[in-house]
């Protein structure tokens, strides 16, 4: 898009340079002061002056035109491109977004579910060791008194062994869960936030750099509006001038106020006049400085899009000059 800017850059010049080479060869001048002055040869340079004038201000105001149609159209196109950045932009702070709240999701949810079902498993896995532990007593007193068999006593035993490994591997179950299974996905899910902030910077970034595309297009194709420029740095200039009176007229009434409080220092209503007129001064004056701040930056931007045409029309402004003082040497005659 900007090579496009540029080649339509080029081109100005170019066709200028042309039209201008073409239409505006140097003619020989007559002299105001040759008394023998032919008035036929004087209408024929007018006749022919008027008609290069024509040709060249044709040629300008089509160049103008022409480029400021596909400045509009440069314009256009980057517009889309800075829509569709502004959208990848927007997917990826969604997807930021997503990537927090899983963290987040597993953190003070998934996690803490997790937990809870081994410390309940825990919990069971304890109250059946207990219970094995109690059973395996009770079976060896009866096995002292000769009221249990020796194989029951053993399944018992066996049954106490097996409870004490489940409440060790519930145990184990809750180490492992705190100390690797929590730090292996919180880092997942962290590295997939660290991904999606990088994207979103680049995102961000790019779309930055188009929307200072989309400036810079734009101020070229208001460039080519020199006049509506000028006019524009002009009434800015005048606003900054007009509030600057303002502000001057409110200082002297401000100070006017002061003196009625200092022989009435008691007197609330003067003191809100007085702040209020000290306010909207000061506002009146920032006011001012920011459009004249304005002023220059407008009349400062897009200088050397706008010289071409700038030459360009300095040069119809000399053709215009030749063809008045044509003119004035004809009219002693008529």
């Amino acid at each position: 898009m900007l090579l496009r800017a540029n080649w339509f850059e080029t081109a100005l010049a170019s066709l200028l340079m042309a039209v201008i080479a073409g239409t505006c060869r140097p003619m020989p001048e007559a002299r105001a002061d040759d008394p023998a002055l032919d008035r036929a040869v004087v209408e024929a340079q007018l006749k022919e002056r008027r008609a290069k004038f024509q040709i060249l201000e044709d040629a300008v105001a089509a160049l103008r035109n022409e480029v400021k149609t596909q400045m509009i159209d440069i314009v256009a196109g980057q517009q889309l491109v800075v829509a569709r950045t502004r959208k990848e932009q927007k997917v990826a702070e969604e997807a930021l977004a997503k990537s927090r709240y899983q963290l987040m999701e597993y953190q003070e949810g998934i996690f803490l579910q997790d937990k809870a079902t081994v410390l309940g498993e825990i919990k069971l896995a304890g109250q059946f060791l207990e219970e094995s532990i109690d059973r395996l007593e009770e079976l060896r007193d009866q096995a002292r008194k000769g009221i249990v068999a020796s194989s029951t006593l053993i399944a018992a035993q066996l049954t106490r062994q097996q409870a004490q490994f489940d409440h060790e591997q519930a145990q184990m179950q809750l180490a492992i869960l705190e100390k690797y299974t929590k730090e292996k996905e919180t880092k997942i899910r962290q590295t997939a936030i660290e991904v999606a902030e990088a994207i979103l910077a680049e995102k961000r970034a790019t779309l930055e750099a188009e929307q200072a595309k989309e400036k810079r297009f734009r101020e070229m194709t208001a460039a080519l509006q020199v006049r509506s420029t000028e006019d524009a740095v002009i009434a800015l200039i005048d606003d900054a001038v007009k509030n600057e009176g303002k502000a001057v007229a409110l200082v002297t009434e401000a100070q006017k106020l002061e003196a009625q409080i200092h022989d009435k220092p008691d007197d609330a209503g003067l003191m809100q006049q007085l702040t209020a007129k000290k306010n909207e001064a000061i506002d009146l004056m920032n006011r001012a400085r920011t459009q004249l701040l304005e002023a220059v930056n407008l009349g400062n931007e897009s200088k050397s899009e706008r010289q071409q045409l700038r030459d360009a029309e300095q040069q119809l402004k000399r053709e215009r000059q030749i063809i008045e003082s044509l003119e004035n040497r004809l009219l002693p005659a008529r």
